[in-house]
């Protein structure tokens, strides 16, 4: 028998937050914010013979975020997005990353057409088992394909981790490789 106790994750911040427009079609995006999170959820992995599980505990922290977003449109035809994401927190939090990145280049072929490139970077995790053990940064890379027929029916395929990297998302469950989305969207 086993029960989650979930909680409201509650942050009280200081940030600041600037938007420019460097060019026509050049957006730079950056927020720096520092505070209070009180209920930050996290992951810890409950060990048991035959499988593991996890459960959400919570704590109370002092964070420092950065976040920076650059978009820039190169031309019809292709954009470029670059985001980058820093927590650092006054105590341990586990199974959370300190640093994310992501970089896509969509392509709009028509406007019947889309096609997405992305590849991001998840940053060192520490684990709290029976030891403090870290848990090494990687990259993915997805794929993304999206067809529009009409403003009523469209259809999109998803390529994820093309790379097939089976790397510890948490610690004892590993990513399950290459895999792929079809689906369709109607609307009347």
């Amino acid at each position: 028998f086993f029960l989650q106790t979930l909680k409201i994750t509650d942050i009280q911040e200081l940030y600041f937050y600037i938007r420019n427009n460097l060019a026509l079609g050049e957006v730079f995006e950056a927020k720096i914010a520092y505070g209070t999170v009180k209920n930050l959820a996290y992951f810890s992995c409950l060990h048991n013979e035959s499988y593991n599980r996890f459960n959400i505990d919570y704590i109370n922290v002092k964070q420092f975020h950065l976040n920076a977003n650059y978009s820039k449109k190169i031309n019809r035809i292709i954009d470029l997005n670059i985001n980058l994401d820093y927590y650092n927190w006054n105590q341990n939090v586990y199974n959370k990353p300190s640093f994310f990145a992501n970089f896509s280049a969509p392509i709009n072929l028509r406007g019947k057409i889309k096609i997405n490139p992305l590849i991001g970077y998840i940053g060192k995790r520490i684990v709290n088992d029976e030891k403090i053990t870290p848990l090494p940064s990687y990259f993915y890379t997805n794929l993304y394909f999206y067809y529009f027929y009409s403003k009523q029916l469209s259809a999109y395929l998803e390529l994820n981790n093309i790379t097939n990297s089976k790397h510890d998302i948490w610690y004892g469950y590993r990513d399950i490789g290459f895999n792929g989305v079809f689906g369709l969207n109607f609307s009347f």
